[in-house]
């Protein structure tokens, strides 16, 4: 078990080490608790764990560490396979790099499986994981295929990985039902431990999902014969406790089969209870209980949970809670805020809403008492009747939301008693979608700007609804905007050569201040990224004017972002490839070359704060785009279109600087870079691709604190926006 370093404070960051150890799971529960607490209030601690997370080389020692684990806990082997599977884990450990190219390592830590396991051919490989193989494979006396699961002979060694394939092995053999996959045989063979299951043809409910969501009819039957499945495991002192789409197979008739007991646990058998089992699973599908750790509340109403959540993900496409990381996904579903599927898809009817909904309750209380219970509701849905369950009320959940976030005092709990009522009250009135509001209207502007001067905190975006002022500044005549279905603004630029500048504030009044925001990346288009604004000022130039701003650009949808870049044929050693930004290259726009897409594939995007001019594409060119200065700060992961992820934005401006901060990644333009003289040489490269022009010649950009703030849309790209306030900071900070 790591141990922190005793000559080192307890409130003092960890080191490497013990955030790889806390990331495997090898702390004990006082040392994670602690580590976790750090975390809560250590952005840049946080920061390191997320790219540790993230990076190939860490997340193979994490493997490989879970793998050995400590020298004390694995049985004594001298099995050749195992030795070399513990001496690279080592290797790696020590060097923290990968020991060659990654198809190499792969195979060269691969155990050799033979063609014959026990009285099993093997024929083929069905799939990998982090323990083991599952083959398909026929019984050479029955002549019977199957799917043969077996350990890695290096995991067979691990007493708490072999207690877990046992209890699988005996938890499958309990149970006899159509919608739960069989299990014929197992044993151990030469030392290689396998379990025989019956060969499902079809493919997963995961691989299924991934070409959309069902039909609402489709989803409440399928949900309801795996609730009757786990139901029925129940009866028999089963609880499976990783339910998720990729442990449910579909046969090629349709029939749904939940498969995968490898963390089940059998009631009654207390000795299999464990803190790390409890925690162990896929984040998406845990219920709360599960997710905090807490083993003994995790139950069969843990199970209805998760049922729950592959009932929401079969209904919108997506599981309730999505994040960048395993921490993050944790907390979010321990807080339980969820959207209502009706708000991610419009025609789910109200009553299935209600059966999802009152699955993926936050207290254990108000779920269904069992599984049998979901499927029961589901059967009178799916013939028409009234429902049995039913979600506690409105004000009740409020109630009890506010108390998991610890709002205590009979004064604030008497203020939550009255909103909720207001908020039953409200509920009963029909929802209310109102046009586009005059987004610059003078009178709004007047006021944000008295409040601004009197050093009042102003609210740009509300929680929801359109910008109290906002207007296009550029892409005006190629963008869309609307409310989406949780009554949150969002905006879209509709063309794939257009950067959209929707200003929120004209001026900030201030040189002092604080701009924070929630921004839902939807759509990635063209160049993918999206972000915000500050210290906008245009110059002049014909036939448009000149942008310069300053701004935050992220990427949190596209796995290939579009750079485009001139044909090296058309080149003429006249421009290098180098000068290509944003999606259009300034020598190819004046000299009239072809333009040809490169997409690079990728998960991850970089973070990065920019000074930038630019002119509205859709005027006449030539057109321009570049970056003046840049700072760039870690790499946020791509979860694809209508991810549903809120990303928290900061941005503090001061006379000198302007400091950002992205989910957890803190960038910073200071005087080296916004000084006249540096911005003046940043757009020296402009200046030797447009002799003529005469404003660019002329341009001395400055940077402008003052100037306008706003969002930041990529083409076509689309965001959501909220919560976006400007605070006036003192003099002094």
């Amino acid at each position: 078990m790591h141990a922190p370093s005793p000559s080192r404070p307890p409130d003092a960051c960890p080191d490497r080490d013990e955030l790889l150890a806390f990331h495997t799971g090898r702390l004990s529960d006082p040392e994670a608790e602690r580590l976790a607490a750090h975390l809560d209030t250590c952005g840049a601690c946080l920061s390191s764990l997320r790219e540790l997370s993230s990076d190939a080389a860490d997340s193979l020692e994490a493997n490989l560490l879970r793998f050995c684990g400590d020298r004390s806990a694995v049985v004594p082997t001298t099995d050749p396979g195992y030795l070399r599977f513990e001496a690279a884990a080592r290797d790696v450990c020590e060097s923290g790099t990968w020991p060659g190219a990654r198809a190499a390592a792969a195979a060269e830590w691969e155990f050799e499986t033979s063609a014959r396991i026990g009285p099993y051919a093997v024929q083929e490989v069905l799939g990998r994981g982090g323990m083991g193989v599952v083959f398909r494979a026929v019984h050479q006396g029955l002549k019977r295929p199957v799917a043969l699961k077996t350990l890695h002979l290096g995991a067979s060694a691990r007493t708490d990985t072999l207690a877990r394939f046992r209890v699988e092995a005996a938890a499958i053999a309990r149970l006899d039902h159509p919608n739960v996959v069989r299990v014929y045989d197992s044993g151990e063979a030469a030392g290689q431990q396998y379990l025989a299951m019956e060969l499902v043809e079809g493919e997963s409910l995961d691989a299924r999902l991934a070409r959309g969501p069902f039909d609402c009819a489709d989803a409440a039957r399928l949900v309801r014969a795996l609730a009757r499945a786990v139901g029925y495991a129940h009866e028999n002192g089963i609880i499976h406790r990783d339910l998720k789409p990729s442990n449910v197979l579909i046969a090629r008739d349709g029939t749904p089969k939940v498969a995968d007991f490898g963390l089940a646990r059998i009631v009654g058998d207390a000795g299999q209870l464990t803190i790390s089992d409890a925690v162990m699973g896929t984040p998406a599908y845990m219920a709360p209980e599960q997710a905090a750790g807490r083993a003994r509340e995790v139950n069969e109403r843990s199970d209805v949970y998760s049922l729950g959540v592959i009932l929401y993900q079969t209904l919108t496409g997506t599981p309730p809670f999505v994040a960048d990381d395993k921490i993050q996904l944790l907390r979010l579903v321990q807080r339980g805020a969820i959207t209502p599927p009706s708000q991610c898809r419009t025609d789910v009817p109200a009553d299935l809403e209600t059966i999802c909904l009152k699955c993926l309750e936050h207290s254990q209380n108000d779920r269904y008492a069992s599984a049998n219970d979901l499927g029961e509701d589901l059967d009178r849905w799916l013939d028409g009747q009234a429902l049995h369950g039913k979600r506690p009320g409105r004000a009740k959940r409020m109630v009890r939301t506010v108390q998991r976030h610890a709002l205590v005092g009979s004064g604030v709990l008497a203020v939550v008693a009255v909103l909720a009522a207001g908020v039953v009250a409200l509920a009963r009135k029909e929802p209310v979608v109102s046009a586009a509001p005059d987004g610059a209207s003078a009178e709004v502007r007047r006021e944000l700007e008295r409040d601004l001067d009197a050093g009042k905190r102003v609210t740009l975006v509300g929680d929801t609804g359109y910008p109290k002022w906002f207007k296009w500044r550029t892409g005006a005549a190629a963008n869309r905007m609307g409310i989406e279905p949780d009554g949150v603004f969002a905006a879209e630029i509709t063309d794939r050569h257009t950067l959209g500048l929707l200003e929120l504030l004209p001026e900030a009044r201030v040189t002092r201040y604080k701009v924070n925001a929630q921004i839902r990346h939807d759509l990635g288009g063209y160049g993918g990224s999206i972000g915000l604004y500050v210290g906008h000022r245009t110059y002049p130039r014909q036939p448009c004017e000149l942008h310069v701003f300053h701004h935050i650009r992220f990427n949190a949808v596209a796995a290939s972002p579009l750079v485009l870049v001139p044909r090296p044929s058309e080149l003429d050693g006249r421009v290098p490839p180098e000068s290509t930004v944003l999606g259009f290259n300034l020598a190819s726009l004046v000299s009239g070359t072809r333009l040809k897409p490169l997409i690079p594939e990728s998960t991850t995007h970089a973070v990065s704060l920019v000074t930038r001019v630019h002119t509205d594409v859709g005027l006449p060119p030539p057109n321009v785009d570049a970056e003046l200065s840049a700072s760039r700060a870690g790499r946020t992961m791509a979860l694809g279109p209508r991810n549903g992820v809120w990303h928290d934005l900061e941005i503090t401006v001061t006379p000198h600087s302007v400091e950002a901060v992205v989910v957890g990644h803190r960038m910073v333009l200071g005087p080296k870079e916004l000084n006249p003289a540096a911005l003046h040489a940043g757009a020296g490269s402009l200046r030797g691709f447009l002799p003529n022009d005469f404003a660019i010649q002329n341009l001395r950009p400055e940077f402008t604190p003052r100037g306008g703030l706003g969002l930041l849309l990529y083409p076509s790209a689309a965001a959501s926006v909220r919560r976006v306030t400007v605070t006036p900071l003192p003099a002094d900070r």
